[in-house]
């Protein structure tokens, strides 16, 4: 029951409706509930109502880590409140065991419902938090007039190299096989692999130039770029794809699927995917760029690790405190679990920067038992802060790849 009332509540926070979501954390009840209460009343600005359901939380619970992390933010002149200048739980010690939460130890679970459970039970003592970057959102002149004089060259030059290869392709063909009937069928294949290169070239190029470009001209917004990627995209792809039609094709056309001839699929899915794959790659390069708002420096994530999941908490609640260097010392996560059962820690910088940001994502994916198909995945922002170029020298010398 709770934890649908956790999954509601979470939601209604995620879309900003804070006095809805206190609402139904209230009646929730419990540490987690009133926790999650406060949470919502501090964003509301309601500060004196979210320091008695902080005081509700610790009472029922004096180590809860989100109350203890709110208390830093409703008194950030007391660094000392509720003994946050106690030192934490040793890196051995699971926070996350000792809470009894339901995702320790597992990634995979009986039920879906204990599979939820467990999922909100993470969300409950790793809330999502906003990020401490706030960009300004604007572009400038100079970068609209820089990206309308760049688009008609990338253009000729994605049209130009798709052309060349495919004329490449069709001269080799012919000097290697002259005279007899057909086409062996591995030149058929081999042009497949060709479509699919020429196809990822069209998607990729236009993103990276735009991208390069937006570092260089301080571009912080994504649209322009990602609608010229598909003005970019859009001719090579007709260029590569549209031939089809009179059986000119690099992809060997006899072939079906599902009594359907592979050019009439690749016509379409040719015209289509490359165009929209490069708009939304674009968009997602630029947004992700990063500015030092100061010096107009583009930062990225110049240090990352990723923590065991069952650790992330100890983490949290390393980072909450100020504690950053010792979040270093937590069990690690295996690479086959990185990104998708872990707590990833990363460091936004640029040596030339004054200004850093100190994240920590978390990655939720279990199973139900026996039932692959039976998953629940989710990523979340847990803690984001905004350091000087002193504390960010020492972290990049201190944390490791």
């Amino acid at each position: 029951m709770n934890a649908g009332r956790f999954g509601r509540a979470y939601q209604l926070y995620q879309e900003q409706r804070y006095e809805e979501a206190a609402d139904v954390f209230r009646q929730i009840g419990g540490a987690d509930g009133a926790c999650g209460e406060a949470e919502c009343l501090f964003q509301l600005g309601r500060r004196d109502e979210a320091q008695e359901a902080v005081d509700c939380c610790l009472a029922l619970e004096p180590d809860h880590a989100g109350a203890l992390g709110l208390v830093a933010s409703l008194h950030p002149e007391d660094r000392s409140a509720v003994g946050l200048s106690d030192p934490p739980a040793e890196a051995d010690s699971c926070l996350s065991a000792q809470r009894q939460r339901p995702f320790v130890g597992r990634d995979a679970y009986p039920t879906i419902g204990a599979l939820e459970t467990a999922l909100q039970a993470a969300k409950a003592a790793m809330p999502s938090t906003g990020s401490a970057y706030k960009p300004s959102g604007r572009t400038t002149v100079l970068a609209i007039m820089g990206f309308l004089f760049v688009t008609p060259f990338l253009m000729v030059l994605l049209a130009v190299l798709c052309a060349g290869i495919c004329i490449g392709y069709w001269y080799l063909k012919d000097f290697l096989h002259t005279g007899a009937p057909g086409d062996p069928a591995y030149f058929g294949w081999a042009s497949l692999v060709l479509d699919a290169g020429l196809g990822a070239l069209i998607v990729f190029l236009p993103p990276i130039a735009y991208g390069r470009l937006s570092r260089l001209l301080k571009n912080r917004e994504p649209c322009l770029p990602a609608v010229l990627s598909v003005f970019v995209a859009l001719p090579a792809a007709a260029l590569l794809f549209l031939p089809l039609i009179k059986g000119m094709t690099l992809a060997p056309t006899g072939i079906t699927f599902f009594d359907i001839s592979i050019r009439w699929l690749l016509i379409g899915g040719g015209l289509l995917i490359p165009p929209i794959g490069a708009a939304v790659l674009a968009y997602s390069r630029i947004t992700d760029n990063r500015f030092c708002e100061v010096t107009g420096v583009s930062l990225s994530p110049v240090r990352r690790f990723h923590l065991a999941f069952d650790f992330s908490e100890n983490a949290l609640e390393l980072l909450r405190r100020g504690r950053y260097s010792e979040i270093n010392q937590l069990p690690r996560c295996s690479p086959s679990l990185q990104r998708w059962h872990s707590g990833e820690v990363f460091l936004w910088w640029n040596e030339r920067a004054e200004t850093a940001f100190l994240e920590m994502r978390i990655f939720f994916r279990s199973i139900m038992l026996g039932k692959q198909d039976s998953a629940k995945a989710d990523n979340w922002l847990a803690f984001s802060v905004q350091l000087d170029r002193a504390t960010a020298q020492t972290l990049y010398a201190m944390y490791t790849e």
